[in-house]
């Protein structure tokens, strides 16, 4: 595209299989009840763990980890994954269940790492603090761990945003999408994208991703809308920390989110403006996500 930005054509028929073209590096196990669950999740995230502290070291296996992942996939019969983990009547799943698919099978679980915990939260408190001027911070409802079901597939976001009172016609979902990545390939973090921004799926405005780099102090976001019935990237903003950690440089701020994409309505008085997440509330940001990195 002339103008540099990142585009993806939606394909509705292919929804329902959403997760069965995964980055290879996602290791695959047949579900055998939760018990079994928990013990493959604290396997794969010592491996995780693992594969993080070589990569912040010379040892010889560092670039081989490299494609370690966050995600565990798991084959599942359709009535164990709606009886198991998506039953409301039952002990809530325990695990960040990132995607599903009743049709195929296919339950999608993701490891919650201190960088995703602090990205969620740092972001929501930028958020949040921008709508306290406007005395509307009470006024949204946020989507952490809430599963969002769109036919038989779904997903839970990192983080979401949206208006605790939707307009009339509009289901209970995010308007901003937040999709943390650690480890997540492109690829991956593409289907994250387009599963929020269909509108027969997440339907919602704005997804924010945020790319944390395993090796160095740098954070990529990305700004994504929908727009001509795609998945576009309107911004992108960098923030790294230089080699000495003698500076934070922070490129194509502000992040503007639109008043009227996250609540879904025109504003209504002067007060009601943009949401403006500026170079300080940036590095702010990033400075909370190095310090759990110990960089």
């Amino acid at each position: 595209m002339s103008n540099g930005l990142y585009s993806t054509q939606y394909d509705r028929d292919s929804s329902p299989g959403f997760l069965e073209n995964l980055p290879s590096s996602i290791r695959r196990y047949s579900y055998e009840g939760r018990e079994q669950v928990r013990r493959v999740m604290d396997l794969e995230f010592d491996h995780f763990q693992l594969s993080t502290c070589l990569l912040h070291s010379d040892h010889p296996q560092s670039h081989s980890d490299d494609n370690a992942t966050e995600y565990v996939l798991f084959d599942i019969d359709s009535s164990t994954l709606e009886h198991d983990i998506l039953n409301p009547n039952v002990e809530r799943f325990p695990f960040r269940c990132s995607s599903f698919d009743i049709t195929k099978g296919l339950l999608l679980v993701k490891m919650v790492t201190l960088e995703h915990s602090q990205a969620a939260t740092a972001f929501h408190d930028a958020i949040f603090e921008a709508l306290e001027p406007m005395n509307l911070h009470k006024a949204i409802q946020t989507f952490s761990g809430v599963t969002i079901k769109a036919g038989d597939g779904g997903k839970e976001p990192d983080h979401g945003w949206g208006p605790i009172r939707p307009p009339p016609g509009y289901a209970r979902k995010p308007t901003i999408a937040l999709e943390v990545a650690v480890s997540e390939t492109p690829a991956k973090l593409q289907q994250d994208v387009d599963f929020w921004l269909d509108p027969n799926r997440g339907n919602a405005n704005i997804v924010i991703t945020l790319r944390v780099n395993r090796k160095k102090p740098l954070i990529t976001i990305d700004k994504w809308e929908r727009r001509n019935q795609q998945s576009q990237r309107v911004q992108q903003i960098t923030i790294a920390e230089d080699p000495n950690g003698e500076r934070v440089t922070v490129s194509a701020f502000p992040l503007i989110l639109p008043f009227h994409l996250l609540f879904r309505r025109p504003r209504s008085s002067p007060a009601e403006v943009d949401i403006r997440i500026g170079q300080q509330e940036l590095k702010g940001i990033a400075e909370r996500i190095w310090a759990v990195q110990e960089f």
